[in-house]
């Protein structure tokens, strides 16, 4: 099964800006969780996760997306095994999104988030950016961005999510 995504958890993350992510792209393959260690992350909410994979181990995985939550990212600035995820994502054939604070853990990299207030989701090559309360977008983004997801497909599962017509409804 291919390896679609890696999600990069760290300690004081917010799991729940990636779970949609997790739950649409586990749909059409593999989703790995990646943590400093294959020691229990615990997250800004209590919530704890045991990673399949280390930070050391994402750059021989070919995902087609690197996904950073939000949280206190305070661990990843100039956490070298980080910095090589980042370096390998931008290097290769490989999304690398983040989505609220998970943004700002990328600067260091002159990686530039700043979405526009009007925005919720930017995509700049092969970067894409979300502000935190668009969580589900982000998730049926990156579906769109991997071809995994028809317009008409994220559009019927946010539906599904909110009970409304969603932005990618026509």
């Amino acid at each position: 099964m291919e390896t679609i995504a890696t999600i990069v958890l760290f300690p004081g993350c917010l799991y729940f800006d990636v779970a949609p992510t997790v739950a649409v792209l586990a749909q059409f393959g593999k989703v790995l969780i990646a943590g400093p260690s294959r020691e229990p992350v615990t997250d800004a909410c209590g919530l704890t996760i045991v990673p399949s994979i280390t930070y050391a181990e994402v750059t021989a995985i070919n995902s087609r997306f690197i996904v950073i939550p939000g949280g206190d990212t305070s661990t990843l600035s100039g956490n070298p095994a980080f910095m090589d995820i980042v370096r390998h994502a931008t290097n290769n054939d490989c999304w690398l999104s983040s989505i609220g604070a998970g943004v700002d853990s990328l600067r260091q990299f002159g990686l530039s988030g700043n979405i526009p207030p009007s925005e919720n989701v930017l995509i700049a090559n092969n970067f894409v950016a979300a502000q935190s309360w668009a969580n589900i977008e982000f998730a049926m983004t990156l579906g769109i961005l991997g071809g995994y997801l028809s317009p008409e497909a994220a559009a019927s599962q946010t539906d599904d999510y909110f009970g409304r017509p969603s932005r990618f409804s026509n």
